[in-house]
């Protein structure tokens, strides 16, 4: 787990170093197009929630893997979601946030790190600030992979979550899901404490629209956090719109 959070880390300060490259060739006049990435989401999961009665899904046994997937069904929404990765603390976390557009078009823009990246069908940018290129960095595709990263955190083991009841959470009706503190156990590390492992399924669409999963661990000298924290908002609202920057020529 620490290597694949150290991996896509790396891969976000990679495309910083691509974005400032990028802007330098800009300013000498360069310029090219490119094919946009395809959907964010993996394919995978079935519905956990039932159609409202807040006991799991159709069997009544819980969550369900590869739900994040269920994302791809909605006209829109707007995400927001940060992670630590065994060392500092939520502090110190990484923030991806953007807005995603699955109809009519496909789009999004993806914000990190100072950094955004745009795509409109088959027309993709990076920036930062008002500087803007064309893109052809399919480093996108990590940027926006909300499954991807869910799945790190809430996939692992889900017999080891259990339902609670129903809330509403971000403005969706949803099925609340509690983790057991096995689940901390799969990162193999000891003095485990703080753990939190909370999460909300939507009962219309059985998609994520929050979760929490987090724990402080101290072994050995060592100590630090490990965890995921992620929103899903603003779904469907005729308000999520991706836009082309402006000022291009």
């Amino acid at each position: 787990m620490t290597q694949m959070l150290e991996k896509k880390a790396g891969g976000l300060l990679a495309l910083l170093v691509v974005l400032a490259i990028a802007l330098a060739v800009t300013a000498c006049g360069s310029s090219s197009t490119t094919q946009a990435p395809g959907s964010s989401a993996t394919p995978g999961g079935q519905a956990s929630a039932d159609s409202g009665d807040g006991n799991g899904d159709g069997n009544g046994d819980g969550l369900s893997s590869g739900l994040a997937a269920n994302l791809d069904s909605l006209d829109s929404y707007r995400f927001s979601y940060k992670y630590v990765a065994g060392s500092g603390s939520w502090d110190e976390a990484m923030t991806i946030s953007g807005v995603v557009v699955n109809k009519p078009v496909k789009s999004a823009q993806v914000d990190v790190m100072g950094a955004s990246t745009i795509v409109i069908g088959d027309q993709a940018w990076v920036g930062f600030g008002d500087m803007w290129v064309p893109s052809e960095d399919t480093t996108f595709d990590d940027l926006v992979d909300i499954a991807g990263d869910y799945s790190s955190w809430f996939d692992k083991d889900v017999a080891e979550w259990n339902v609670t009841g129903s809330e509403n959470k971000n403005g969706v009706d949803c099925i609340h899901f509690k983790g057991s503190e096995q689940l901390a156990l799969g990162y193999g590390v000891a003095g485990v404490s703080d753990f939190t492992a909370d999460l909300w399924i939507a009962k219309d669409g059985n998609y994520p629209v929050s979760g929490v999963f987090s724990f402080n661990y101290s072994s050995g000298g060592n100590s630090g956090t490990y965890g995921m924290m992620l929103d899903i908002t603003n779904v469907n609202d005729p308000a999520n719109k991706v836009e082309p920057p402006k000022g291009l020529g």
